[in-house]
């Protein structure tokens, strides 16, 4: 068994949503099959796209590299 936050959570605790935003994130995200909950997120204008990022990284315990801003050696 997982003991990950989810997505939700972790946004409201970065401060990214509050509640009332994640009850319609997650009200709004039921009516569209498919659709990821940080997509609604974005979306419905209460996220950005890095915030999304920066929530799965968390979650996922690996941290979030910016590739624009990270130069990486092609023969590492």
């Amino acid at each position: 068994m997982s003991t990950s936050k989810r997505i939700g959570e972790i946004l409201v605790s970065a401060g990214i949503l509050d509640e009332k935003k994640l009850a319609k994130v997650v009200e709004e995200n039921a009516n569209h099959a498919g659709e990821l909950l940080g997509e609604t997120a974005v979306r419905l204008g209460f996220a950005k796209d890095k915030d999304i990022a920066q929530a799965i990284s968390t979650q996922l315990g690996f941290p979030l590299v910016d590739l624009v801003a990270t130069s990486v050696d092609p023969h590492a």
